[in-house]
């Protein structure tokens, strides 16, 4: 579903919104870790759509490799 972009005071902060339920996740990534997984942050999966949440950036990274 995508991401928010906030910029608080001169800093860019991206906020996940999950793929399947539009909710939001309860915190903001920084702009650097955003652009380096965008991929991933793009189609975040909350963990109640997500059976396999847990580990889920880490698995994806695996995968990229």
């Amino acid at each position: 579903m995508g991401v928010i972009k906030e910029d608080e005071f001169g800093y860019i902060y991206y906020t996940p919104i999950c793929e399947d339920c539009g909710i939001q996740l309860c915190w903001s990534i920084e702009e650097e870790v955003y652009n380096q997984q965008s991929e991933f942050w793009n189609q975040w999966k909350c963990k109640d759509c997500n059976p396999n949440y847990s580990g889920a950036l880490k698995n994806f990274l695996n995968d990229k490799q």
